[in-house]
């Protein structure tokens, strides 16, 4: 619980990052308005950002889903295992009760 806890506040810190970013980027670009190079550079700037944040985006999802199918495959895992457990000692219980009828 707890590191899903520090993964939230880490996506929380992720997107506060990529929102200042965003902010430089568009600050720059307005100071940067009249230059048609500036602006060329700025556009460059902006699509690598994009790009690698894509693809961070990309890495984090991939990791996640990993990690869901390892949590929804430990669950089932732990329900089967409930399911044979809870029918041994019934039976057990109901054999119990038959050794004491006699």
């Amino acid at each position: 619980l707890s590191k899903q806890r520090e993964g939230s506040t880490a996506g929380d810190n992720t997107r506060q990052r990529r929102s200042d970013m965003v902010v430089q980027l568009q600050a720059k670009l307005k100071e940067r308005g009249g230059t048609q190079g500036g602006s060329a550079e700025l556009r460059k700037e902006m699509r690598e950002f994009t790009l690698n944040k894509q693809k961070e985006l990309e890495k984090e999802r991939a990791e996640l889903k990993m990690q869901l199918m390892m949590a929804t495959s430990k669950l089932t895992n732990m329900e089967e295992y409930m399911d044979r457990t809870i029918q041994e000692y019934q039976a057990e219980i109901m054999q119990l009760k038959s050794q004491l009828r006699r």
